[in-house]
């Protein structure tokens, strides 16, 4: 799950908000400065390589969620694909825009997958489900396993949390409370993407829990129209118990060419 606002504040034009759901047993360090990318910092997949979610000195941000199909892979499935979370990498390390990244990807190698990707000066949405691109307009948004603002609870009521927690000023540590709900909307308010009711009830909260896939980490990124960054993280076991709360502070470095205003 990611709820965004984008240019909705004049002194904080990014406030990012991010649960990563994974199965407990897939190896992942949390987030840091890479040792082999030290201007990239973001959590691990130790298994691909990969991340779900990272930003670079420069500013350039990404993050990518799965889009849910009819197949729940166990953990022991190996897909015959490359790794989503490269998607990620690949961006934040390379110079392409993120409109000539997008239109390089060969969607055929991954999983469905959508992808956020951004810079001080724009942010753009790609499904490779629908094959959509879309620039971002100053706005509030939120994105799970669909499609980018799609009516599903969690969405709608996350989107409808960060908004109201942004007219009240609240910091990082506020903010990350929004995706510890754990509410499950009645069904009938549930989506059907063909996995069966009890998973999707399971899917449904904010902050998910089972006995063996959850929620495993929650962050915050704010960047400021001074260029300082808050990266503020929250790492969780597989009894939803808080392992590890990390938080990074940088000021946007100077290979950027601009600046967030």
């Amino acid at each position: 799950l990611i709820l965004l606002a984008w240019k909705m504040q004049d002194d904080n034009p990014l406030v990012l908000l991010a649960n990563r759901d994974e199965y407990y047993e897939r190896p992942t360090t949390s987030a840091h400065f890479w040792d082999d990318e030290k201007q990239l910092l973001a959590g691990r997949d130790e298994i691909a390589g990969g991340s779900w979610l990272g930003i670079r000195r420069n500013g350039r941000f990404a993050a990518v969620t799965n889009y849910r199909v009819p197949v729940f892979k166990q953990p022991s499935e190996i897909a015959q694909t490359c790794s989503r979370g490269l998607l990620v990498t690949d961006y934040l390390l390379g110079e392409k825009s993120p409109g000539q990244f997008n239109n390089d990807i060969n969607t055929s190698l991954y999983s469905p997958f959508n992808l956020l990707i951004g810079t001080a000066d724009e942010l753009l949405y790609y499904s490779s489900q629908s094959g959509q691109q879309k620039v971002l307009a100053p706005g509030i948004y939120g994105l799970s396993n669909h499609l980018l603002d799609s009516s599903w609870p969690k969405v709608m009521s996350g989107k409808q949390a960060l908004e109201s927690a942004l007219k009240q000023n609240v910091d990082s540590r506020e903010l990350l409370s929004i995706l510890q709900d754990r509410k499950l909307a009645p069904d009938h308010e549930l989506p059907d993407t063909g996995v069966g009711i009890e998973l999707e009830r399971m899917l449904a909260p904010r902050f998910i829990h089972s006995a063996t896939y959850g929620t495993r980490s929650s962050t915050c990124i704010r960047i400021n129209n001074f260029g300082d960054v808050d990266f503020t993280e929250l790492s969780f076991g597989s009894n939803a118990e808080l392992l590890h709360e990390g938080n990074f502070q940088f000021k946007i470095s100077n290979e950027s060419k601009t600046q967030f205003l």
